[in-house]
């Protein structure tokens, strides 16, 4: 079903199998995250985060980084979004996030920003 594009139907095998994991994975696949965080939720409560972080992943490869925050955030895990702006030099988005999220970072990423681009 899945390689006939049938995926709630393929989703709906993968549940009776008690495989939820099987139609996470094939959402996240064709990069259906609201379906992916769906079953997520309903049958597979700890894939959640999991499924953020790969939306980040994804978003971050495509260098949007807005959603890519955006998913870290969601997956609790503003560090990696803080990272993100840093490695790419944007540090006035590092502080954003941090001191909504994390603000036990903001001086760290002030002394990396004084050290400048050989940080």
């Amino acid at each position: 079903m899945e390689d006939e594009n049938r995926f709630k139907e393929a989703e709906e095998e993968f549940i009776k199998a008690n495989k939820p994991q099987e139609a996470i994975n094939m959402y996240e696949h064709k990069q259906d995250w609201h379906s992916a965080l769906s079953v997520a939720r309903q049958y597979h409560p700890e894939s959640v985060n999991k499924v953020f972080l790969n939306q980040a992943k994804f978003h971050l490869e495509r260098r949007d980084f807005p959603k890519a925050e955006q998913a870290y955030i969601n997956a609790k895990e503003p560090e990696k979004a803080i990272n993100m702006y840093q490695e790419a030099r944007m540090y006035g988005e590092a502080l954003r996030v941090a001191n909504k999220h994390a603000p036990h970072l903001v001086h760290q990423i002030n002394e990396n920003y004084s050290r400048g681009p050989q940080a």
